[in-house]
């Protein structure tokens, strides 16, 4: 029983300015991003999934709280989400002054391949939970504005 795990890359889903206004420590960032992709990983040898990618989306706020939303092209396993979300809160983040840091870790599971957009770039995530709040408001919405509504 064990599932492949293959880090991508990561993707900012805000603009980088965002990241000295909060005095992040970019190189503390990076490190965590690693510790996150060695966690999920080997927190992935004791389950069996589908081959699945897409998007593990984490957002970071001050006092070390994490929040963690799925986005991947097949649906996954309640198990198998609870290992990858497991993997992420198990490890201690960077710190943020205030608001919100909220990147995705682009993954692939088992040998399947992300979809890359015309242009090469990944395509943006969109967890069921945003899918869903975005259907009960009319205005359009930042991620971060999302994040905020879902994580108060």
């Amino acid at each position: 029983m064990s599932s492949d795990f293959e880090f991508l890359g990561t993707v900012l889903l805000q603009p980088s300015s965002v990241l000295a206004q909060r005095e992040v420590n970019v190189s503390d960032m990076g490190e965590y991003i690693n510790r996150v992709a060695s966690s999920v990983s080997a927190g992935l040898l004791a389950v069996n999934s589908e081959p699945a990618a897409g998007h593990i989306v984490i957002a970071v706020r001050s006092g070390y709280r994490v929040k963690v939303w799925l986005d991947f092209d097949v649906t996954l396993g309640s198990g198998f989400e609870e290992v990858l979300i497991k993997a992420v809160n198990d490890i201690k983040p960077f710190e943020v002054s205030e608001g919100a840091i909220i990147f995705s870790m682009l993954s692939e599971v088992n040998g399947a391949k992300l979809v890359m957009g015309d242009d090469e770039s990944p395509p943006l995530p969109s967890p069921e939970q945003w899918r869903s709040l975005a259907k009960d408001i009319l205005a359009p919405l930042s991620i971060e504005q999302v994040v905020n509504l879902l994580w108060p």
